[in-house]
């Protein structure tokens, strides 16, 4: 498996031991590049995908902690629900965990919320990937509920931590998405509780202390 990231215009391999500040998978930091196994329920295939083919994409890194447990199903559950309003977005979703690709072939097959999923499921058994976004679990050498946003041009544009006692909140990380992708176009700040169809913050330096 293989982790890069980008430094310039430059694709170059990047060693997440040597890591120092400001570079820590955080916000505006370039997305380090990857490939690995997933387990892609909708052709029953396990293929070899890499974060550079969504390219020109948005794209949800879903991390979780394990296919056969009580909250992470939910959660998978609740994303694939919501999947085809992220790909009308130019949105993939990838979920990623620490077990093995048959794991999560197995899991798609005989759990009932797993087996929605229609995203690819990817497969990170070495840990490298989860280390490099800084979200693996030292102690459990499983994944953080952690989910990130990356650009199409491959910069992380959000990052959320949940505790292990809560799942996500799908409908958060879509109104996330939306509310980036509505800034971006119209160069509008986005309030508090905005939802689409709502309208965003004209940043004039005259409104300052009024709104």
């Amino acid at each position: 498996m293989e982790v890069r990231a980008v430094a310039g215009n430059q694709l170059t391999v990047y060693d997440i031991d040597s890591c120092v500040p400001p570079f820590c998978a955080q916000i505006n930091d370039p997305a380090p590049l990857f490939s690995a196994e997933a387990y892609q329920r909708s052709t029953d295939t396990i293929e070899t995908i890499a974060l550079e083919d969504y390219r020109a994409k948005w794209v949800v890194l879903f991390f979780y902690t394990n296919n056969f447990s009580f909250v992470c199903p939910t959660e998978l559950a609740a994303m694939a629900a919501l999947y085809p309003e992220f790909r009308s977005l130019n949105t993939e979703v990838l979920g990623i965990s620490t077990e093995g690709v048959f794991t999560q072939k197995v899991s798609a097959q005989i759990s009932p919320s797993v087996s929605t999923v229609t995203y690819p499921l990817v497969s990170d058994r070495s840990h490298v990937i989860s280390r490099a976004y800084r979200v693996l679990n030292p102690a459990t050498g499983a994944n953080y509920r952690a989910t990130l946003l990356i650009d199409p041009e491959g910069v992380i544009k959000a990052r959320m931590i949940y505790p292990p006692e809560v799942g996500r909140n799908a409908n958060e990380i879509l109104r996330v998405l939306q509310g980036i992708q509505y800034g971006i176009e119209t160069g509008e700040g986005v309030p508090a509780n905005w939802v689409p169809g709502m309208p965003g913050i004209v940043k004039d330096p005259g409104n300052i202390g009024k709104v």
